[in-house]
């Protein structure tokens, strides 16, 4: 299990990071977490489901390949998402409306995502920015 941590905000964008996101499940508290435009892989991880007061999740412009964790639908503090200019993110759109998370921008642009787009977004009255 990780260790818990007090770290509020993590955002090292704009580097030259490799590897895969460590597990900071154990940051309860997290509420940013912004590592876009690094050269991340592997999974996005189930675990960012747990971080029950994320505000912010940017991922983009990585090489993250795999589908967007079901998980990521249980935030219900999430307002921005920003996966996009992953390749190889492929899958369906999780169902961030399940949640009643209040989610204002979403960006997926340049990925590989199938599937339909959840119809609970047009439900989503806060969301003012998807592409």
């Amino acid at each position: 299990y990780p260790q818990p941590c007090d770290l509020r905000a993590l955002a090292v964008g704009g580097n030259r990071l490799t590897g895969t996101l460590p597990d900071l499940s154990g940051c309860r508290g997290l509420n940013t977490l912004s590592v876009g435009g690094n050269r991340l892989g592997g999974e996005v991880p189930s675990w960012l489901g747990e971080l029950s007061e994320l505000r912010t999740l940017v991922l983009a412009v990585n090489d993250f390949q795999s589908t967007l964790p079901a998980s990521l639908s249980r935030l219900t503090q999430l307002t921005h998402v920003d996966v996009s200019g992953n390749r190889r993110l492929t899958g369906p759109l999780p169902n961030f409306a399940a949640s009643g998370a209040t989610l204002q921008s979403l960006s997926a642009r340049g990925c590989a995502l199938g599937g339909r787009v959840p119809a609970s977004l047009g439900e989503m009255s806060h969301l003012a920015t998807l592409c």
